[in-house]
């Protein structure tokens, strides 16, 4: 998602473009689209601002086996930037 400049990054990166449903723990619900994936956050895209250091509960559905399984995790944001299709935010995972 960043250009130039050394990979600071503990886990690869997975790509993987598919719905997510997204909680702000104090806010309503909303929806995006996760852009990459790894063991310790992912890349979404939403279609609104949310600041840095915001704890979200995203649910999002991967195959395994051939079957499609709900994931549930929480996560901090770590960054957030506008793109020319909504907000780009890097997501850490916190549980």
């Amino acid at each position: 998602m960043e250009k130039g400049g050394p990979e600071r990054r503990k886990f690869p990166r997975e790509k993987l473009i598919t719905g997510v449903d997204y909680t702000i723990l104090s806010t309503p619900q909303g929806t995006g689209i996760i852009k990459n994936i790894s063991a310790g956050g992912l890349g979404l895209l939403i279609d609104k601002y949310l600041p840095q250091g915001t704890i979200l509960k995203v649910k999002y559905y991967t195959e395994k086996d051939g079957e499609e399984i709900a994931m549930e995790k929480v996560g901090k944001i770590c960054w957030c930037r506008q793109s020319s299709q909504g907000y780009l935010l890097g997501v850490q995972f916190i549980n």
